[in-house]
């Protein structure tokens, strides 16, 4: 994986959300952010700037970040790979989770 590629958990049981790759952690987890098109509490909506493409079907318009710093498992594999977010998004997504501490979720 390649930090701005977004994909979807096969095995994720906590719902079916984009995962957007940072960096791995280790064999066993990776750093991510999570997209939704829930615009509640202090969710950011991103705009098709911030895309360098996606497949079809996967709806930009109403794409928001949840702005929280979070560590996946890689025990949900296998992960579909469904866009990639561009520099700008990259730095977009960053600005907005700047300092923020990792979760598991």
């Amino acid at each position: 994986m390649t930090k701005g590629e977004i994909y979807f958990g096969k095995n994720n049981l906590k719902g079916r959300h984009p995962i957007v790759f940072l960096s791995d952690i280790d064999e066993d987890s990776f750093n991510g952010l999570m997209l939704t098109h829930s615009p509640i509490r202090d969710n950011v909506l991103l705009s098709s700037k911030h895309f360098e493409w996606v497949n079809e079907g996967f709806d930009i318009e109403t794409t928001h970040l949840v702005r929280r710093r979070l560590i996946k498992k890689n025990a949900w594999e296998p992960f579909t790979l469904v866009g990639k977010l561009s520099k700008e998004g990259l730095l977009f997504v960053d600005e907005k989770t700047q300092g923020m501490k990792a979760d598991y979720f």
